[in-house]
């Protein structure tokens, strides 16, 4: 070996040390930065300097994921943003993207239409049966007191031609109706996951050229008969009912303003089996009826219905049939004709 390569690898081993302890540090700070913790961590910083916007209901919830991705922190748990599609075809269902942080709780807290129930009205077209209402302690939603029941109106019964100008919008749900329902002829803008709040700012529609655009935009080129929405379970722990109502509101003055003449039906979002239901102090059928309600307010028996697919869905105890279910949440591929059956028989026809 000659003396320059001697005097280079001890210059090498020298600086070894250097090395170490840089890369070190570099793994602490790594670790400080995306770590998690109610204190540490990335987050944690954005927050502080004011670039995250919290949730006005939980100063722990944030817009992080959209500033910096959704893929960009690890998920322990497995979130139910996917379309699983199994060999059987009743097991295929479309799955949403729900965080689950599910807490036990008082299983009282539920339903009550067995004592005390009676039909209601807010003046409109709309009507509600009431029940019994639980004490509830959640800063997301309390409980209505009331189940908003599809708009009184002389629905007629129609084929599948009826969706031929029909445009449905909403999250997995809907994605799940445009892949098994059969409805080919309607348009749908959809997207697995999507909340209230993202609606109107995703590009979740297709315009005329074939880019994906906002609703708002793709409402621009191309006039509908009919609009089906239904949205809202994807915000059930991000938000307040109010804050959910506010939204909503936006939404049809959105969609109104560029479809004029179309007929808006406002659909409940579906229940989750009891079972799901029971296991989550957010995630559950209280807090999706509270969203509903607030929803249904909105329908006037004109030109904006509520229709309560739950109707054909659910359960006594108003639960998704746990036989047409295999997450709690979603429907098997082969239950999504009794939805299109419902809507088929609850056309408004001008």
């Amino acid at each position: 070996m000659s003396k320059k390569d001697d005097k280079t690898k001890k210059k090498r081993k020298s600086l070894m040390p250097i090395f170490v302890g840089i890369g070190t540090f570099c793994i602490i700070v790594i670790a400080f930065l995306f770590g998690g913790g109610g204190n540490g961590g990335i987050k944690y910083i954005i927050q502080q300097v004011g670039i995250v916007k919290e949730s006005e209901v939980d100063r722990n919830k944030s817009n992080i994921e959209e500033i910096l991705g959704s893929g960009f922190f690890t998920v322990e748990q497995p979130t139910t943003e996917a379309i699983e599609v199994n060999s059987d075809t009743d097991s295929m269902v479309a799955m949403d993207d729900i965080d689950e942080d599910d807490v036990e709780v008082d299983t009282t807290v539920a339903y009550n239409t067995s004592s005390g129930a009676n039909i209601i009205s807010n003046g409109t077209a709309q009507q509600y049966v009431t029940y019994t209402k639980a004490n509830v302690n959640s800063p997301y939603f309390s409980d209505p007191g009331m189940i908003p029941l599809t708009t009184t109106y002389a629905y007629a019964t129609v084929d599948n031609s009826y969706f031929n100008d029909a445009l449905f919008i909403g999250d997995s749900r809907t994605e799940g109706l445009r892949l098994y329902s059969g409805l080919s002829n309607a348009t749908f803008y959809c997207k697995t996951g999507l909340n209230i709040f993202r609606l109107l700012s995703e590009p979740i529609a297709t315009n005329l050229s074939g880019q994906k655009v906002t609703v708002a935009e793709a409402l621009k080129e191309r006039q509908f008969g009919k609009i089906y929405i239904m949205i809202g379970i994807n915000n059930l722990g991000i938000s307040t009912t109010a804050a959910h109502k506010n939204e909503y509101q936006k939404i049809l003055t959105t969609i109104r303003s560029l479809q004029p003449n179309a007929i808006i039906f406002i659909e409940a979002n579906i229940n989750m089996t009891t079972a799901y239901s029971s296991k989550s102090d957010y995630m559950n059928n209280l807090n999706l009826n509270d969203k509903n309600c607030a929803s249904a307010a909105f329908a006037n028996g004109t030109d904006i219905f509520y229709l309560d697919v739950n109707e054909a869905l659910t359960d006594p105890d108003r639960g998704l049939r746990a036989d047409i279910s295999t997450d709690g949440i979603h429907m098997k591929a082969a239950s999504y004709s009794l939805w299109v059956n419902y809507l088929k028989t609850h056309a408004v026809v001008r």
